[in-house]
């Protein structure tokens, strides 16, 4: 598999406490995670997702510091659900374009920006409730919201933690590497 092309249409710092992400010309990634979003940090806490691995609240790695979606999955998932779901919805940092098929990029791609930053993709972001919530919050009727999830299977979205630190910009023309193909003889 030879490498994609992909442009970054929209970024967004997720907030604490059920707060709407906030949209940002830029995002600074350390080496754990983006600088004031409420995924960062080295390690998480357990939860539902590696409730067959490990004890809710055990201390992991986190393989989730970043969320990535694309335009066109979001669009495929706004026509199933009926109206339009956005990134906001899905609390997704980083909204790449033309990349129609984001979600089925495998683990262990490498997604390259030109500021340094370098994310390595570490799984399918599954879809949940949040997202449904999220868009009751801001006036979608719950049986529009809740069609979210079957909509979305398949189409969520990548996981994502950071392998180079750097800046983000939108407007970013960036490549991802499937896994290993980075490596040159």
């Amino acid at each position: 598999m030879k490498s994609l092309k992909a442009k970054v249409e929209k970024l967004y710092i997720t907030q604490p406490f059920d707060k709407t992400p906030i949209g940002v010309e830029k995002l600074e990634v350390l080496l754990d995670g983006i600088k004031y979003d409420k995924h960062f940090g080295k390690t998480r806490n357990a939860d539902i997702r590696t409730v067959n691995l490990v004890s809710k609240g055990t201390e992991v790695t986190n393989l989730r510091a970043v969320t990535i979606v694309s335009t066109e999955e979001l669009g495929e998932i706004s026509d199933q659900v009926g109206t339009k779901v956005l990134p906001e919805d899905m609390e997704a940092n980083i909204v790449l374009s033309r990349v129609e098929k984001l979600t089925k990029i495998p683990p262990g791609a490498f997604i390259k920006f030109p500021r340094n930053t370098i994310l390595f993709v570490t799984a399918e972001n599954l879809p949940c409730v949040i997202p449904s919530n999220n868009m009751m919050k801001r006036g979608i009727g719950k049986l529009t919201a809740i069609k979210f999830a079957k909509a979305a299977f398949g189409k969520r979205g990548l996981t994502a933690m950071p392998f180079a630190s750097g800046i983000i910009k939108e407007g970013d023309e960036v490549e991802i590497f499937p896994p290993q193909d980075f490596e040159r003889d």
